[in-house]
Formats: structure tokens, C-alpha cells, sequence
């Protein structure tokens, strides 16, 4: 069963990666010239809380009710998946069915942050330790968090790039084509300046430009996906901050100067 399900995972990971690689290809009206979002049916991955986690325990049925209520949401849109244990595998797999749910339990629901960046060509950074409660003690938890998931991938014969540079899946926004956004703790986190990490960045994930803003609260994460979301090819929409006008101007300089010709909401 688990191995049966793993090569799902792996069939619906190639799949994401051709989808991804197919809407940048419809992204130009070759007709018009114009740039169009283009509509596809992707894979969403969701990971829920191993039964009886006590981390979780106080909102485990919310959780769980969010899942479902969000698989029911895309269904006949987009593919779900439920990584899940055990515990939890025939709860999920009741409602949902048992081709919407894995079994392959995660130590952390928040799979985004230390799972892969960029489905069309996958790299999986180092995970870093505010996600797991900062310090020595977040970076070994969130070492084992991480260990867990690239070792389904890699049971599943999922190909994907590595790296030691440090940063969460949630602080990497990119359009596919080339553009790459990270908040400046990425700066701080690797010892790196501005220019050194832009190169890093561009070995390790083959992109052609890297924008580094500061996050609009720090401390903490400081994931540059809480600011700045890729439309489409170099085209970004960001939040407006109308009581902070001067930061507002700052992530406003620090796109543009790293993104000419960017299309900015």
C-alpha cells in the first residue's frame, strides 16, 4: 500500500512539474502579444497532524474539518492529497476516498516551508529553526521534520536538487521563468551579502534574477510570501501598507531595481 502510494506521489509530482511548465508556455497570446494567466489543474498537498501530536491536540478536528472542507472546495478543479498516518489514514480516507490520501505521516503540518521550491525545477533548501521554535534545539527538530519528507520523496524516486544555503519554502516566490524573491533574512541566516547570496541563489535554483526585500515584521519567519505573490511572468502583486508608506517605497525600489520592466499592483 505505501509503496503503491508513493508512486502516486511520484506521478503527481511529474504531473505538477509538466503543468507548471505548460502554463508558461500559454502564458503569451502570441496573437495579441499580451501576457495571460493561463488555467491548469495542479496538485494541492496537504499534511495533517499525526494522530494524538499534542502540539496539535487542541485543534486536531479543526484541522482535520479545514482539510475536508478545502478538498471539497477544489474538487473537479485541482488533485488533493492528504499525507497522513495510520491514526488517520481511514478518517481522511472515508470521506475523501483512499485516492486522495497517503500514507506517509509528517512530523509538521507546514509542508510548504521544508518541502521543495519551484515545482517545475524542484531544489530543496536547508530548513531553518524559527519554524520549529528558533535556536540549537529548532534547527535539529527542524533537520528531523525535513528528513522525513525528502526520504518519501526520495522513496518515490522524486529527483530534486539540494542545498545547504538556509531558507523555508514560504521566503522563495518565483514566476517559473527565471525571477526569484526572498526577504533578507535569507542574507542573515547564510552570513552572506546582498551580491554573494544572489549568486548563491541563482547556482542553486538556475534563476536568472533574485529581488531581496526586508519581511514587513521581524523577527521570526520573515517569509517574503506574506508581502510579494507572482501573478505571472515578472508580473507581482504586493500589499499596499498605506500606514507604513515609507517601507511600502522601499519593496517597491527593491523589485523594481531587480526586475526591469516589472508589473507591479
Amino acid at each position: 500500500m505505501v509503496r503503491r502510494l508513493f508512486s502516486r506521489l511520484a506521478l503527481f509530482t511529474l504531473c505538477l512539474a509538466l503543468v507548471a511548465c505548460d502554463a508558461l508556455a500559454d502564458s503569451v497570446d502570441t496573437a495579441s502579444g499580451e501576457t495571460t494567466m493561463a488555467s491548469q489543474r495542479e496538485l494541492i498537498v496537504v499534511a495533517a497532524p499525526r494522530s494524538g501530536d499534542p502540539y496539535y491536540a487542541e485543534v486536531a478536528n479543526d484541522i482535520f474539518d479545514f482539510h475536508i472542507a478545502y478538498a471539497e472546495a477544489v474538487d473537479g478543479k485541482d488533485d488533493f492529497l492528504v499525507l497522513a498516518d495510520e491514526g488517520n489514514y481511514a478518517r481522511y480516507a472515508e470521506i475523501l476516498g483512499e485516492d486522495k490520501v497517503a500514507l506517509a505521516p509528517q512530523e509538521d503540518i507546514w509542508a510548504r516551508d521544508f518541502s521543495l521550491s519551484n515545482a517545475s525545477d524542484p531544489v530543496m533548501f536547508r530548513y531553518t529553526a524559527e519554524g520549529q521554535g528558533g535556536g540549537r534545539t529548532g534547527q535539529r527538530d527542524a533537520d528531523a521534520v525535513q528528513e522525513v519528507l525528502a526520504a518519501a520523496m526520495e522513496e518515490a524516486g522524486l529527483v530534486f536538487g539540494e542545498s545547504d544555503l538556509l531558507n523555508d519554502g514560504g521566503n522563495l516566490v518565483d514566476d517559473y521563468v527565471g525571477r526569484v524573491i526572498l526577504s533578507r533574512k535569507f542574507l542573515r541566516d547564510n552570513r552572506m551579502s546582498e551580491s554573494r547570496a544572489g549568486e548563491a541563489v541563482i547556482a542553486a535554483t538556475g534563476a536568472s534574477a533574485v529581488a531581496f526585500i526586508e519581511a514587513d515584521e521581524q523577527g521570526g519567519l520573515e517569509h517574503a510570501d506574506g508581502v510579494a505573490a507572482f501573478i505571472g511572468p515578472n508580473t507581482v502583486v504586493v500589499n499596499s501598507y498605506p500606514d507604513d508608506p515609507d517601507y511600502a517605497a522601499e519593496l517597491r525600489d527593491n523589485l523594481e531595481s531587480a526586475f526591469p520592466n516589472l508589473t507591479l499592483h
